[in-house]
């Protein structure tokens, strides 16, 4: 019975402790190779994807993980600034 019960542990611990490179992720749309500006501390980090579904972002990664998206968009190295809108326009 305790050899079952440690197999049975031994399982759920593997399923539910997969590494960060294999999530999951159904996102409709990741942008590739960005650098992302954090506005709160002030700092850029380069080499991120970006997940978007619907009108959320789901995750922010290493641009080395695997990505499962419908579109995916290449950034180029560009830099990603969350919250800016270019409310400039002529009348």
């Amino acid at each position: 019975m305790k050899n079952s019960i440690y197999w049975c542990w031994l399982s759920v611990f593997f399923i539910t402790c997969r590494p960060q490179a294999e999530k999951d992720i159904n996102a409709d749309l990741a942008i590739k190779n960005v650098s992302v500006f954090n506005s709160k501390s002030k700092t850029v980090s380069p080499g991120k994807t970006i997940l978007i579904k619907g009108d959320s972002i789901l995750d922010i990664m290493d641009v080395s993980e695997k990505v499962d998206a419908k579109k995916i968009i290449e950034g180029n190295g560009r830099l990603a600034v969350p919250g800016f809108i270019d409310t400039h326009i002529h009348l």
